[in-house]
């Protein structure tokens, strides 16, 4: 399999696509101790659903194991720890970001999924949202 690189040079492997139904798994209830005070208000401050359109079984190479990445309908980004099912963050993904998932595995991408990121994209213009 080859290592994808993403902007920081770290590794990015999107290695399975999940079904609606394993999304149900992955609540921001049980929180990882990464998430810092800075997170916190990160994920207070966006506007985030619960209705979630793609998620994503990633390998970024870190000692705890893979992650769960849950792409929601306003284009945000949940991550997960996948084995524990810990809450890790939250990001305003670029449409870059959100592509790569399906590009990586060489799937087609939904119209809900482009609808999604320019959505995310429009966010990110007005309000900086990636450099919380």
């Amino acid at each position: 399999m080859k290592n994808y690189q993403n902007q920081n040079q770290s590794v990015f492997n999107v290695l399975q696509e999940l079904n609606r139904t394993q999304f149900e798994d992955y609540k921001p209830i049980n929180v990882t101790k990464h998430l810092s005070e800075e997170r916190i208000n990160r994920f207070k401050l966006y506007e985030a659903s619960n209705n979630f359109l793609g998620g994503f079984v990633v390998d970024k190479e870190h000692h705890n194991g893979n992650e769960v990445h849950l792409i929601d309908d306003k284009g945000f980004i949940h991550i997960y720890n996948e084995e524990s099912k810990r809450f890790i963050t939250i990001l305003s993904g670029r449409p870059s970001q959100i592509k790569r998932y399906y590009r990586q595995l060489g799937l087609k991408i939904p119209r809900s999924i482009h609808i999604a990121s320019s959505i995310s994209h429009n966010r990110n213009e007005k309000t900086n949202a990636n450099n919380f």
